[in-house]
């Protein structure tokens, strides 16, 4: 579980698997950079989960949810990228509702609303 001793440490293995997962992608291994995704979104979640209150934690989580989806989509699974993004919108809208002066957040918010109406858009 998420210890908070080791908390950077889980974080910085989560940020190993989202560059494996970059590296495979490019490489045109979409099912292991999915795999390694989905690695580094268990992490977040655990840390999201351990620290609610922690802003960084959840926006990892966020991105990550989005780097999932974005995966799905190079798959050519809509759907389950739009799943991604809904998962994502709620974790982004939050942090722009508690940080309203923080520009990212509200820039994620956009964003992540942008990007789900496209997917939407494509299942039509």
């Amino acid at each position: 579980d998420a210890d908070p001793k080791h908390a950077g440490w889980q974080r910085d293995l989560s940020v190993s698997y989202d560059n494996v997962a970059n590296v495979l992608k490019d490489q045109g291994d979409l099912s292991a950079a999915l795999q390694s995704y989905r690695a580094a979104l268990v992490i977040a979640e655990r840390l999201a989960d351990a620290d609610p209150k922690h802003a960084g934690w959840q926006r990892d989580l966020s991105v990550s949810y989005e780097k999932v989806g974005d995966l799905e989509e190079a798959r050519g699974d809509i759907a389950a990228a739009i799943v991604e993004y809904e998962n994502s919108l709620p974790i982004a809208q939050s942090l722009a509702d508690r940080f309203p002066s923080h520009l990212q957040f509200q820039s994620d918010v956009k964003i992540t609303t942008r990007r789900l109406t496209q997917l939407r858009a494509k299942l039509k």
